[in-house]
């Protein structure tokens, strides 16, 4: 795929399992054309401590449990929290990143909620 040739990139439950999640989010950016949208739906943890049910079963994938690591966005294996995630985007060069529903509001009245929509934009 040629840098910049796409306006959107799509991805339901597929971008946490990569093995290095800051590689991977900036070949999405560099896919990306200037102005271009990534939208991805994830389960995500309301905290870190939170574990999700459903990652019992991902825990039999290796990227799932080893991925690369970084203290700032990806401090363990599993699913990632909204501030990871926001962290782990502004990494890759992404700005404006938003999470349908606003999952930091809804956690304390919804500790078990954990599906959400996170939407990023590389810069125009």
């Amino acid at each position: 795929m040629a840098p910049g040739s796409v306006s959107l990139v799509y991805a339901v439950n597929t971008v946490h399992v990569a093995r290095d999640l800051g590689f991977t989010l900036r070949e999405i950016f560099q896919a990306l054309a200037p102005g271009g949208r990534l939208v991805i739906s994830e389960c995500i943890r309301t905290t870190s401590a939170h574990v999700i049910y459903v990652e019992f079963i991902f825990n039999l994938m290796e990227t799932f449990r080893s991925p690369v690591l970084n203290p700032s966005y990806r401090p363990n294996g599993g699913f990632l929290t909204p501030e990871q995630w926001q962290g782990a985007l502004q990494a890759a060069g992404f700005v404006d990143v938003r999470m349908y529903p606003d999952l930091r509001r809804l956690r304390a009245d919804f500790p078990d909620f954990c599906v959400g929509a996170v939407s990023a934009r590389r810069p125009a």
